[in-house]
């Protein structure tokens, strides 16, 4: 666990712990994104974005490149725009995300064993059940404050086969 706070000119350099599961609190503003390419062990993650020199595109291809992936948080920082996130996350199972993003990705661009979805400060605009129902694995998903932006939601009928909460 990094601490959540530092100082503006504290500066990490975590390249060379390539055999670490775990890392919470990782922030693209003390550490460079390039850090995660060695770090190849990583199941667990947790990102406080910043886009101070790191863009939402960049910060999806380097972790699209973790292929142990389990558990993934991002908490964006910024209030940047999250337009064009895509992971490709093959194990991934839990999804965190706290970061703005008028819409989702379409199904195809969520891994295919997401079983727990969480969404905070997302505002999205358009309704996210269409795309999360058609998510074969997902048990839970949870819609946080300011997840959803729009007017209305709804599920249909065959969607959500696996769904065991809804907060």
């Amino acid at each position: 666990f990094l601490p959540d706070n530092m100082q503006d000119k504290t500066k990490l350099e975590l390249g060379n712990l390539i055999n670490l599961e775990t890392l919470e609190n990782f922030s693209t503003k003390h550490t460079s994104v390039d850090d995660l390419q060695r770090m190849t062990e990583l199941n667990t993650l947790s990102i406080l974005f910043h886009c101070d020199g790191c863009t939402v595109e960049t910060l999806s291809t380097y972790l699209g490149e973790l292929r142990h992936m389990i558990n993934l948080t991002i908490i964006d920082k910024s209030a940047s725009d999250a337009r064009g996130f895509v992971l490709d996350c093959i194990l991934l199972k839990q999804l965190k995300l706290s970061i703005h993003m008028p819409n989702l990705p379409d199904e195809q661009h969520f891994p295919s064993r997401l079983t727990t979805i969480c969404l905070r400060h997302c505002l999205l605009e358009e309704d996210p059940m269409p795309i999360l129902e058609k998510l074969l694995h997902l048990k839970n998903v949870e819609l946080w404050d300011q997840s959803f932006a729009g007017r209305r939601m709804l599920c249909s009928g065959g969607g959500f086969t696996k769904l065991h909460q809804l907060e």
